[in-house]
């Protein structure tokens, strides 16, 4: 601040340079791509432990290296990673369609397979035309009720929602940017509702009718195959689609230092459908950046990792 004159002499006033302490950055935020049994496919999720990777993509699993890297990512001191899970065309995602307010409203879990079908969508109406929607795991090991639904436990609700795309709480804005289990899309309007028939005779042994599904619980998801790193069909996986981004989910990451893709390893295998040297260009696009770091690829085994530098690769490990 200026110095206030009181007499006559020499005065020091001390002016900011303008020159801020450089912050450190974290250098070892993974991102990770690969198949997974369970878990969204349409962002890069991030994990904080292993206990996180475990119950969003299902742990451990013999069918794909992924699960086994990023065990042993966290056992070795990291902290933090993204997860990019891929998928073949054959999977499909579980959804329901139900009736909300005026319209129909369909729920499609955020990646395919059977992981989403222990979900079930509640929605009770609010005030005017809002509602509220939870998303309930149900417990495997209880009855349903007199409802029919099995009672279960809330891991996400959204309040005040509206069907109306100039509200601020427009179901579909909300479900698909902050829900990690469904995403929402709303249809067409209810049709009036028809007026009662004359209920027919009822015959002599009526069938006994089956079991209904639970309402809004989610149905009809497909694991699909799981995709070797080393075949075409999971470098389409990764490159993405509109429904599946794969690896394009990381443009919207901030800040990641290893790009590491499990089961990738050798250039030479399978020669006549991989173009190895294409994939590793691509890869090391997003590795171009310099808040991000350098694309990797590991050993089968896991035993360690392979520098890329300009899609050109490093033989010298980086440690086992």
């Amino acid at each position: 601040m200026p110095v206030t004159l009181t007499y006559p002499g020499v005065y020091i006033e001390e002016i900011s340079s303008g020159v801020r302490t450089i912050s450190g950055v974290a250098t070892s935020v993974a991102a990770f791509v690969g198949w997974a049994p369970k878990g969204p496919t349409d962002a890069a999720y991030k994990v904080n432990s292993w206990s996180d990777y475990d119950r969003m993509f299902g742990g451990l699993d013999p069918r794909s290296y992924l699960g086994y890297a990023v065990y042993h990512f966290f056992s070795n001191g990291g902290q933090q990673a993204y997860i990019v899970r891929v998928a073949g065309t054959d999977a499909t995602p579980a959804s329901v369609t139900l009736d909300v307010l005026t319209k129909k409203l369909t729920l499609t879990a955020t990646g395919p397979g059977q992981w989403a079908e222990v979900y079930r969508i509640d929605i009770q109406s609010k005030a005017g035309d809002l509602f509220r929607l939870d998303v309930v795991h149900e417990d495997a090991d209880a009855s349903p009720g007199s409802d029919g639904k099995i009672p279960g436990s809330v891991v996400e609700s959204f309040e005040r929602l509206s069907l109306d795309k100039t509200n601020p709480r427009f179901v579909e804005l909300l479900l698909n940017e902050e829900s990690a289990i469904v995403n929402a899309k709303v249809g067409a309007a209810l049709a009036p509702a028809a007026p009662p028939a004359v209920p027919p005779e009822p015959p002599a042994a009526p069938p006994v009718p089956a079991a209904p599904d639970a309402p809004g619980l989610l149905k009809g998801g497909v694991d699909g195959e799981p995709l070797d790193p080393g075949t075409p069909a999971f470098i389409t996986a990764m490159k993405g689609t509109e429904a599946a981004p794969g690896i394009n989910t990381l443009e919207h990451i901030d800040l990641f230092n290893l790009l590491c893709v499990p089961g990738l390893t050798d250039a030479n295998a399978n020669p006549e459908q991989l173009d190895f040297g294409t994939i590793m260009t691509e890869l090391a696009n997003y590795t171009g950046d310099p808040q991000n770091g350098q694309a990797l690829y590991t050993s089968q085994a896991c035993a360690g990792c392979h520098l890329v530098e300009d899609s050109a690769l490093c033989l010298d490990s980086l440690g086992a």
